[in-house]
């Protein structure tokens, strides 16, 4: 799903009604900004193109 609501929506009306399914949850993966106390910066995107023929 592209938003939280159309995962919500999804859970709510495909995984919840079929009779295996006792519960569900939800986990968040968050981006690294800081290790050790240093902040990451972002890497700069190449946006090349290459084009193979």
């Amino acid at each position: 799903g592209q938003t939280f609501q159309e995962i919500a929506l999804f859970v709510a009306k495909r995984l919840s009604p079929l009779d295996d399914v006792l519960s569900t949850a939800t986990h968040f993966v968050l981006r690294t900004y800081k290790k050790e106390g240093r902040l990451y910066q972002d890497e700069e995107i190449d946006e090349r193109e290459c084009t193979v023929l």
